[in-house]
Order: structure tokens, then sequence, then C-alpha cells
């Protein structure tokens, strides 16, 4: 145990060097994923962006506004593009391909096909640092460092995999391993704690894993009900045979990440807190661990059902203006893997907290040294 408290003396020293090598490799993923996987460079080239310079033409029609509108492009030139999405004004930034409206009275070469949302997207995320920064400290600093590394993680490992054909299912739980480590690590520090949460969380993954590969199996999903899975097998072009059940599998498993993350360290927190503040050890640290993760339980389930039924609301509305039974609604498969996907990571998440209570309170027992920081 002294060599392992050496180790772990040693990182918590070269804390801030690490994590400033692991934002530098984050960065580097990045950038790769952006070259190979087309999120750097232009590579639909029929799709162009532009500054609306002037609106030549506009009427109301039934349930949206057309317009013939002047756009300068990138490049410099400007051409006439038809709009048939939202009113736009001069100064509006637009993305035009070549026109779907071709052969109708009024043929125009260009058409606007989506609003450039860049700048406003990176103004709230520009917010959203200066928020963590400014409370967080240099603790929010280390976790936007841990963002940006299970970004990289996503695209440049987990996705790249999946599109050549991986199970995806692996993949996703070996991509949520590395997601852990990082993270864990730069946002905890490398110690005890970090160490039970993250054998908490993983197990608690795995389980996930298991219960939606049989779900899916006994629900028989088809992995068709969303639009993007539809777009993904007109776009595969015959490359790579996508497993889409396996997919919603893997979905479930990333997205339990995240909220596993937050439960799992904050009940190892829990309980080393209680051994440093008391004399508690064994079930009796055990017990006193598990009331707060009791409470921390009903807390979280109800935060992670609320949140699938606000990102769904529409979905919500839609279903109930159908006057549809309540068995036919939750039947179908759009609403059916929502209500699982729920279901599952509540059952991670309730698994979580007494796997990482056991796990910080095993290490306690086995540590007769005194433990370095776990801040």
């Amino acid at each position: 145990m002294s060599v392992m408290n050496g180790i772990f003396e040693y990182l918590a020293k070269s804390r801030m060097a690490v994590v400033l090598g692991i934002l530098g490799m984050s960065v580097l993923m990045l950038f790769w994923a952006g070259q190979h996987l087309g999120f750097l460079g232009q590579n639909d080239s029929s799709v162009v962006s532009g500054t609306v310079t002037k609106v030549l033409f506009e009427q109301k029609m039934e349930g949206y506004t057309e317009q013939d509108v002047r756009v300068r492009l990138e490049e410099g030139t400007e051409i006439t593009a038809k709009n048939r999405l939202v009113p736009f004004q001069e100064g509006s930034r637009v993305y035009v391909t070549e026109s779907i409206f071709q052969g109708e009275t009024e043929d125009l070469e260009f058409s606007v096909v989506e609003v450039n949302r860049m700048g406003g997207l990176a103004v709230l995320f520009a917010l959203f640092m200066v928020a963590v920064l400014w409370v967080g400290g240099t603790k929010g600093f280390r976790s936007l460092v841990g963002l940006v590394f299970s970004f990289a993680v996503i695209l440049s490992f987990i996705v790249p995999q999946i599109l050549v054909g991986q199970n995806a299912i692996m993949v996703s739980l070996a991509g949520a391993g590395a997601i852990l480590l990082g993270t864990l690590y730069v946002a905890h520090g490398f110690n005890k704690k970090s160490f039970a949460a993250l054998g908490g969380i993983f197990t608690s993954l795995v389980v996930v894993g298991v219960l939606a590969q049989i779900s899916s199996v006994a629900l028989r999903f088809t992995g068709l009900a969303s639009e993007g899975a539809l777009f993904l097998l007109t776009l595969q072009e015959g490359v790579v045979a996508f497993n889409l059940v396996d997919l919603v599998i893997a979905g479930i498993i990333i997205a339990g990440i995240g909220v596993l993350d937050d439960v799992a360290i904050t009940q190892a927190a829990t309980v080393f807190s209680l051994a440093d503040n008391s004399n508690l050890r064994g079930r009796k640290l055990f017990a006193k661990a598990m009331d707060v993760g009791k409470d921390h339980i009903s807390a979280v389930v109800n935060t992670l059902v609320l949140a699938y039924v606000g990102a769904g609301l529409p979905l919500v509305l839609l279903f109930t203006l159908s006057q549809s039974p309540v068995a036919l609604t939750a039947s179908n498969e759009i609403v059916a893997v929502e209500i699982a996907r729920t279901l599952i990571s509540s059952i991670g998440l309730v698994i979580a907290i007494p796997l990482t209570t056991a796990l910080s309170v095993f290490f306690l027992r086995a540590s007769k040294n005194p433990l370095p920081p776990v801040s």
C-alpha cells in the first residue's frame, strides 16, 4: 500500500501538468477526428455559407414566408436564392445550395437550406465557460478539460470504430472506460475516491448494457424509431451495415456516464468525508453513507425522468393530441425506447450507489497508511 500511496502522492503533485497534457492530447484527438470524419473543411461542396445582403422579394404564404434574397458567399461572389425557412433580414448568416425549387414559375439557381447558427452557439458556449470558470475556479477549468476529453474520445474513438463496423455496445463500453479514467482524474484527482467511483460507475454501466441488450430483444426494438436512424440507412451506401438496435443500446450506455459520474463521485466523497470526521468504519460507515445515498437516489431519479420528458415534450404533446390509448402510445417504439432508456439508466443509477459505497469502504479498510488528499 505504501507504493500505491506514493503513486497517488506523485500524481497529486503533478496534477496540473497531467491535466494540461490531457487537454493537449484531447485537442489533437479532436483535430484528427475533424480531418478524418469531415468536421473540418467543406466536405459537401454543394452547400456553402454566406450573408444575406438584401431582401428582393417577400410574400406571406400559408404556414410560411417566401423570400428571394441576395446572398454574398464567403468566396465573395453574390447569388440570388429562394428562402422558405424563416424570414431573413440583411446581415443574416445562412447556408445555400443548388435550388430544390427548379422547374417552378420563378426559377432560381440557389435556395437557402439552413440558418448559420454558429455565431449564437459560440456566444452561448463562451457564456457557459465564463460561468464555469467564475464559479468553479480551478475545479471549473478541470471540469471543462474533462468535457473536451469526453468529446475527443467520442469523436476520435467511439464514432470511427462504429463507422467501420465494430460492435457498438463493446465500443461504447470501452469508450466509457476511457472517458471515466480521464474525466475522473482531471476533475477529482488520482486517488481512492476516484477509483471507488470508477469501479462503481463502470460496473453499473456493464449492468446497464446487459439490461439494454435484454430489453431490446424482449421489446423487439428495430432501431428505426428516430429520423437519425433512417438517415443513417440512406447515407451508409453499403459501406457498413449498422446494427441500429446496438446503436440504441450504445446510446443508453453513453447517456448513463454523466449522471452516474455525478452520483458515484458524490457518494465516494461522502464515505471519505464521514471517515475523516468520525471513527466510523466497515458496516457502520456503509450504513451511514447509504442514508445519504438514498436521498441522492430519490432526487437524481426524479431529475433523470424529468430531463427525458423535457427533451421529448413535443412528442408527449403529439401523442396527447392524437388521443391514442395509453397502451398503444407506450408501445410505439419512439416512446418505448425513451421509457426503456429512462428505466434502465435509473436502474444503473440505483446500483451505482451501493457499489460505490462498498468500494469506498473497502479502500478505507484496506489502507493502513494515511490517505492522500481526496480533493
